[in-house]
Formats: structure tokens, C-alpha cells, sequence
């Protein structure tokens, strides 16, 4: 069960690990959790429910699930979801980072990066992307609502709950 793994958050900032969580000006101010659409994609069918059970049960509408990059990429440009909540390893060719490069070409969705294989690559990586934070798996469930609940009030660089 996700809630009882013990998570780290982290945030990869210019190469450096930081235990804080970034929050960038969503250019919209405070959303109400139930006006929040979240993809959801990973490719763990297991995790991937527990995280869409975790975010409906907050009030979010979620769009799950979604296994792979191009998945991702079409259901991302039909639904324009608020947030993706993106594993960087997927199923199929393409990972969450070229999705979420291939999203940004016509979206600037923001993204929360999820990933259970933490490197300085993967930091450096990341970084281009400046996502809303960055999740080192396992997750918990209380880490994830906070910064749900933090996007969704649209705050900006938050220190992470831990």
C-alpha cells in the first residue's frame, strides 16, 4: 500500500538534489481540487490505481490510465489536462521525458516526475523540464496530497512536508 512505503521527495534543481519541493507561477492562482484533471501515467497498473483511487479520493477528475509516452502524448492533446503526474520509465518507445517534451510542443502542461531509478542523469534531465516537483518512488500517500493540494492553491517555492 503506498501510503505505508516511506517516500522522498526531491527536487532536481540545476543538477543538485534538493529536499525541498519547487512550485512555479501556474499563472492562474487557486483551483479548486474538484476543477483539477490529472493524468495520471505509469505503466505499474498497480500504482497506477492506487494513484488514481488516492487523487479521485481527494476530488480530482482523473485521466488513467495511461501506460505509455504516446498514450500520454494523444491523451494529453484531447483531454488538456491540468497537471501530469508522469513516471519517466514507461511501456513502448517513448519515455515520460520525450512525452512530456512531444506535450509542451503544443501544451505547457505542468508535470509532476515520478521514478524509481534516481541519478544524477535522470536530475539533470529533469531539470530542462522544471517541473512541479519531483517523486522518488515509493510515494507516499500524504506526500502526494500535499503537493496536489499545494498546486492547486498555487503556491510557490514550498519546503516539502518531511
Amino acid at each position: 500500500f503506498i501510503g505505508r512505503m516511506a517516500w522522498r521527495v526531491a527536487l532536481a534543481c540545476s543538477g543538485s538534489l534538493l529536499l525541498r519541493i519547487a512550485w512555479h507561477c501556474l499563472g492562474g492562482g487557486r483551483l479548486d481540487l474538484q476543477d483539477l484533471t490529472i493524468m495520471v501515467v505509469e505503466d505499474e497498473v498497480i500504482i497506477s490505481m492506487l494513484l488514481q483511487r488516492l487523487l479521485e479520493r481527494l476530488g480530482c477528475k482523473v485521466i488513467a490510465p495511461v501506460i505509455s509516452g504516446e498514450d500520454a502524448v494523444r491523451l494529453a492533446a484531447e483531454k488538456h489536462p491540468d497537471l501530469l503526474l508522469m513516471d519517466i520509465r514507461l511501456a513502448g518507445q517513448m519515455d515520460g521525458l520525450e512525452a512530456v517534451r512531444q506535450i509542451r510542443l503544443t501544451d505547457d502542461i505542468p508535470v509532476v516526475f515520478m521514478t524509481a531509478y534516481n541519478s544524477k542523469l535522470i536530475q539533470t534531465l529533469i531539470a530542462d523540464f522544471h517541473p512541479v516537483a519531483f517523486l522518488e518512488k515509493p510515494i507516499s500517500n500524504s506526500t502526494l496530497e500535499w503537493i496536489i493540494r499545494h498546486f492547486a492553491e498555487g503556491k510557490t517555492d514550498v519546503a516539502s512536508p518531511d
